[in-house]
């Protein structure tokens, strides 16, 4: 009799739990919601274009930009419902960047002067440096890479007429210890975008390498009303000590229910 009366319990929590993964896709629209609201560019924000709720208590948002597979993205955390409100928690790790920049332009130096430092004040003279030219996506030119040697006084200067295409130059991708296991690597750039021109790269860089980038973990609550068809994003909002630019998202307003086959 105790067997049965557990079996007779046991099946009713089962049809409690969620076996179908419900997955909402975004519904384009004027109204987006951002992660960081001082931070609104799509350079520093990830669109979600799905939301997959895995079981009664796990979801997924999915990043799925329409360019390329590689630059697809997931993010995984729990979700709560109470009425018609969810919440969806999930967390990530920042890391302040191992390189910092500063620039200015210098109209009568015809050239680009790149000035190095350590912030714990390690000696690079004589380390290599690799600078790889990025030009504009509509030019179709390929990026050159030209590996140079910091001065003594820790700088490198590139004359104007030594840089090909210098009209479509929109960045530079700067890499230190570039023959090595252990590389620190940025782009450098005034544009929105790496390889779309809108303005000019300034002359005079300052790079400030970084020994020990600060890291911290962040907690994300994103805030939404949902029915049997629909999410409706109100909310997404996460707090951190360093800067953050690193994994932000933001959503469109609306997620309608979607039945794949």
């Amino acid at each position: 009799m105790k067997i049965f009366l557990r079996f007779i319990l046991f099946i009713p929590s089962l049809l409690l739990c969620q076996t179908e993964v419900k997955t909402y896709d975004a519904k384009e629209s004027s109204n987006l919601i951002y992660e960081n609201s001082k931070l609104n560019s799509d350079r520093n924000n990830r669109m979600i274009h799905q939301i997959n709720l895995l079981t009664d208590s796990e979801f997924e948002f999915r990043s799925i930009p329409s360019i390329s597979c590689l630059t697809w993205k997931e993010f995984n955390g729990t979700y709560k419902i109470k009425n018609d409100t969810i919440v969806f928690t999930d967390k990530y790790l920042i890391e302040n960047p191992d390189m910092i920049f500063t620039s200015k332009t210098d109209q009568n130096a015809k050239l680009y002067r790149f000035n190095f430092r350590y912030d714990n004040k390690q000696n690079i003279e004589g380390r290599e440096i690799e600078i790889s030219f990025v030009y504009d996506f509509d030019s179709k030119l390929k990026d050159i890479s030209k590996t140079y040697t910091i001065n003594t006084d820790y700088t490198i200067e590139i004359p104007f007429d030594k840089v090909e295409n210098r009209d479509e130059l929109t960045s530079f991708k700067i890499i230190l210890n570039p023959n090595t296991s252990w590389i620190i690597w940025n782009y450098f750039s005034v544009n929105e975008f790496a390889n779309k021109k809108e303005q000019e790269l300034p002359n005079i860089i300052d790079i400030t390498f970084i020994a020990k980038p600060k890291k911290e973990k962040v907690t994300r609550k994103t805030t939404g009303i949902i029915n049997e068809n629909t999410i409706l994003i109100i909310s997404c909002s996460s707090k951190s000590n360093l800067k953050n630019y690193s994994d932000l998202i933001l959503f469109e307003q609306n997620y309608n229910r979607t039945h794949y086959e």
